[in-house]
């Protein structure tokens, strides 16, 4: 029995044994080593972090406390180990194995972050990493648990190669050749668009490729490739040259107006016509192009018209190539009212008159008997009215009267009558012979008025259609007469101001206002075919009392500059400006740099060179040299004698303009800085200093001479 027991006791303790192990093994069977990467690819030279954690801690008494495990790699030569760090209070230490540990401060109980490791990519590949989990332990017992696995993709640098492997055009042929290290290429397509292919190598990105459409004339297109690293490109060039095969004609072939008839020359842009005065509105019936391909527009195509009045229609013929063309049609309605305004006759009881129409103003002496006059006038057209006539009370000394007489038409002529009365003593009393006027208005202009000057002439723009001419006599006792019509009519308006003294004395203002027509505003492209402006343009606008404004534009329609002629400064209408102007293009901003000191500039070259028909106001956009609220000075440089002078100064910009006015053209440019006006090329300068130089040692001379003389006049006395 005892021998049993013993047997039973050892078979126990046998089992015991067997089984110890395994109960350790599953007693921490579920923790974790967990690896995770920043990176789940490199490049070959590049870094990559691998974090470890343990987690899913269980059934572990006081924590886990240290780890051993091994990073088993399918390559290891595609990785090389760089360090280890320990997290969270452990350390770790890597050479065959991966070694964790720590003190009783920091056992891990829950997911812990426990060390993080570096390694760098050596070759390319794919790297798979298997931690073990076998040997982790909480200072008295060891425990296994369970890992995961972690793919690392090393690959090769990516490539700097930015050239491309192929360049063709879908409809042309480029020049040169394609070659990789060749950036630059031309080609000739007679198309609306082509197609850059263009190929590069693997990993490599292309950009400005594709369809490409294409204007008249030269078209740039640039084809950049980046490399597969990013930073590498290079730029591929392609000029591509469209003909312009496009029609040039831009002329009518006929013109049908709606009143009378047109002589129609196509070579001819400028016609005048004139229509009765019954006939209102004018219009162009139709306008037809000697080229089906070319367009037609119009600024207006039906005009109305006031009596007298003169409108511009402008036919604009653009050919297919996009030149304009424009006929102009001046069209001006007669006015057919009367504007006789003028006496028949004109009598006073009792005294005898030498009258003539065209004299305004009478005078007689009569007796201190005489208490009243009557005055009859009879009109020349009887489409006139008359004012003034009948039954006057005079009285002793001047009595002043006036016969109005309105034409048809409206204008007024007066005729003034003096009749001077004798006192009770048949004496003839003091009077006045003041007949000045003492101050003139005409409507809102500012000019200057002297009573010694007759003759006046002031432009008016069309909106002004009434005369307002306010006049102030010198002498209270004197009296007005204004002789004109009170309705302005396109073009020229004369008025006279008759004043008569209160002795019959009389002076008289002559006043012409001429009202201008609508302003002539042409748009041009900035072609220099298109911006000689014939001197027929600046005849007509005088004929046709017309402001002229030429807008030059881009091709984008967007506004270079402007050209403005006003009516009253046209004075040499034979001239045929050019009105190119070029800006910081100069073939003389050197001379002009050594002149003013390499002060900063900007040239103006007018390609026109003298006068012009006329002052002109110039107005240049400048916007992408000097802010508004800028202050510029316009200089003009003389080519011949290469002196500068000061035009005009602080020129604001506004708008992104600069204007000023011109009356000649030539080399102009703009500073921001004033410099002195200089008057002798370098040259005389270099003249000047010899004969100062001269002049120094002959006075030099002669006062040595003059001393040398004193001197010895004093050693001889």
């Amino acid at each position: 029995m005892k021998k049993t027991s013993k047997k039973i006791l050892f078979m126990i303790i046998m089992v015991g044994i067997i089984l110890f192990p395994l109960y350790k093994v599953n007693a921490a069977n579920n923790f974790t080593i967990n690896i995770q990467s920043n990176k789940s690819s490199i490049i070959i030279g590049e870094e990559v972090t691998i974090n470890v954690a343990i987690q899913n801690i269980n059934d572990v008494s006081g924590g886990l406390t240290g780890c051993v495990s091994t990073l088993n790699m399918n390559d290891n030569n595609k990785l090389s180990y760089v360090s280890v760090t320990g997290l969270n209070g452990w350390t770790a230490t890597y050479a065959a194995k991966l070694a964790l540990d720590t003190d009783s401060s920091h056992p891990i109980l829950s997911n812990t972050n426990v060390a993080s490791l570096k390694f760098k990519g050596l070759v390319a590949g794919s790297v798979t990493i298997i931690p073990t989990a076998d040997d982790c332990n909480n200072g008295v017992d060891e425990f296994t648990g369970n890992s995961n696995s972690l793919t690392i993709n090393v690959k090769n640098p990516p490539s700097n190669n930015a050239n491309l492997t192929s360049l063709s055009l879908a409809n042309g042929t480029i020049s040169p050749s394609f070659n990789s290290s060749t950036v630059n290429y031309t080609a000739t397509i007679n198309a609306a668009s082509t197609i850059i292919n263009a190929g590069a190598t693997s990993g490599a990105t292309i950009s400005g490729n594709g369809t490409k459409y294409l204007n008249y004339g030269n078209n740039s297109f640039s084809v950049t490739v980046t490399a597969e690293d990013g930073i590498t490109k290079k730029v591929y060039n392609v000029n591509i040259v469209r003909p312009d095969t496009r029609s040039v004609n831009n002329k009518l072939s006929a013109i049908s107006i709606s009143t009378g008839s047109i002589n129609f020359n196509p070579s001819i842009n400028s016609y005048s016509i004139t229509i009765p005065s019954e006939i209102s509105s004018f219009s162009i019936l139709n306008a037809t192009a000697q080229d089906s391909k070319s367009k037609i527009s119009y600024n207006n195509k039906t005009v109305s018209l006031n009596y007298g009045e003169t409108k511009a229609i402008n036919i604009i013929v653009t050919s297919e190539s996009g030149v304009n063309n424009t006929y102009t049609i001046n069209v001006t309605r007669t006015d057919g009212r009367s504007n006789n305004n003028y006496l028949s006759s004109l009598n006073i009881t009792g005294i005898s008159l030498v009258f003539n129409k065209n004299t305004l103003n009478y005078n007689a002496v009569v007796e201190n008997s005489v208490s009243s006059v009557n005055i009859t006038a009879g009109a020349e057209d009887l489409k006139s009215s008359v004012t003034g006539i009948g039954t006057k009370i005079l009285n002793v000394g001047s009595n002043s009267f006036q016969v109005k007489v309105i034409s048809e038409k409206g204008s007024e002529k007066i005729y003034t009558i003096v009749l001077i009365k004798k006192d009770e003593n048949n004496q003839i009393p003091g009077l006045s012979d003041n007949a000045f006027l003492k101050s003139l208005k005409i409507n809102d202009q500012d000019f200057k008025f002297d009573k010694n000057i007759y003759k006046y002439t002031i432009y008016l723009e069309s909106t002004y259609d009434k005369a307002v001419i306010i006049a102030e006599k010198e002498d209270e006792k004197s009296i007005i007469a204004l002789n004109g019509n009170e309705v302005l009519e396109f073009g020229v308006n004369n008025f006279e101001i008759t004043v008569t003294a209160e002795n019959a004395n009389v002076k008289k203002y002559a006043i012409t206002i001429i009202r201008k027509n609508n302003l002539i505003e042409e748009k041009l492209l900035n072609n220099s075919k298109s911006l000689v402006i014939s001197n027929n343009t600046f005849k007509n606008a005088e004929k046709g009392y017309q402001d002229l404004r030429f807008i030059i534009n881009n091709s984008e329609n967007k506004e270079l500059y402007r050209w403005d002629f006003k009516l009253e400064n046209l004075k040499n209408t034979n001239i045929s400006p050019k009105l190119d102007i070029e800006i910081n293009n100069s073939s003389y901003k050197e001379e002009i740099l050594k002149i003013t000191k390499s002060n900063p500039i900007t040239n103006l070259t007018f390609k026109h060179e003298g006068l012009l028909p006329g002052k002109s106001t110039v107005t240049i956009n400048l916007a992408n040299i000097y802010k508004d609220g800028n202050i510029v000075n316009l200089y003009y440089y003389d080519k011949n004698n290469k002196t500068i002078k000061l035009i005009k100064k602080n020129i604001s910009i506004v708008n992104g303009n600069v204007t000023f006015d011109i009356n000649h053209c030539s080399e102009y440019f703009l500073t921001n800085n004033i410099i002195q006006d200089i008057e002798v090329n370098d040259s005389q300068s270099g003249e000047i200093i010899v004969y100062i130089i001269i002049a120094i040692l002959i006075l030099t001379t002669l006062g040595l001479f003059i001393y040398i003389k004193k001197k010895n006049v004093k050693e001889t006395v």
